[in-house]
């Protein structure tokens, strides 16, 4: 119906344009050259072109409140539209630094240096026991009577704690050990040649230096820490973990 108003009023336009036309000069608005129509028909008919026009224009427009319900209407589907929700971005957990090595290769890297070293009562490491935890996994192994070793394992299978254990028994054989096995570690887990001398002198000064508890006694080499202190209560103690 809004359509049919529409072209009601635009021909009401066009019969205005066409009366004045005529009104002034009768010929332009004629069709045939020998049938011209007085100025006086062409008011006539040009006023009830009017008339009718106008009468379907005002009975084809919309009323108001057709208006109101149409635009509620289009108010109402436009509500009814599910609203797609916007995909959050998925947000990944950073991956925590290690030491990029896995308990199975640590253990056969170590026992391949073992056996090049072929020093009496250091055998080969057996499969680690590895303990599930909430966090972390962990595993403890005994190396020898007076030196062990504990590493912390993340959820990706990677270690990102070493901690060598001496305590502080026989000396001259077993802190013979605890170094030769410090000294192994070092070569496993860092790719500076130099890193198991620069290491060692942080040992040397936690010996030294006994019962001091001294936290700043360390060497980060390539983002690996490397950390040393030694006591009474708890022995002599070497840490590898990432900076």
């Amino acid at each position: 119906m809004e359509t049919i108003s529409t072209l009601a009023g635009l021909f009401l336009f066009a019969v205005l344009i066409a009366m004045i036309i005529g009104l002034i000069n009768p010929r332009w608005i004629s069709l045939n050259k020998n049938k011209l129509y007085t100025r006086k028909q062409i008011s006539i008919y040009g006023f009830i072109a009017v008339i009718i026009l106008t009468a379907i224009g005002v009975s084809t427009a919309p009323t108001p409140i057709e208006k109101t319900e149409a635009t509620n209407n289009s108010n109402t589907e436009e509500k009814a539209k599910p609203v797609k929700e916007e995909k959050q971005p998925v947000v990944t957990a950073e991956a925590t630094p290690d030491l990029k090595v896995t308990p199975e290769e640590l253990r056969n890297k170590f026992n391949e240096k073992l056996k090049n070293i072929d020093i009496p009562n250091l055998r080969p490491l057996a499969e680690f026991s590895i303990k599930e935890g909430s966090v972390k996994n962990t595993f403890t192994e005994n190396i020898t009577s007076g030196v062990s070793m504990v590493g912390t394992v993340n959820k990706n299978g990677k270690i990102d704690s070493l901690t060598v254990i001496y305590d502080n028994s026989e000396p001259e054989k077993e802190g013979a050990y605890f170094l030769i096995i410090s000294g192994s570690l070092i070569q496993i887990i860092s790719n500076d040649k130099d890193a198991p001398k620069q290491v060692v002198d942080v040992i040397h000064k936690a010996v030294e230096n006994y019962d001091s508890n001294d936290s700043n006694n360390y060497k980060v080499i390539n983002d690996i820490k490397y950390s040393a202190i030694s006591n009474r209560a708890t022995g002599t103690w070497f840490s590898i973990e990432p900076k």
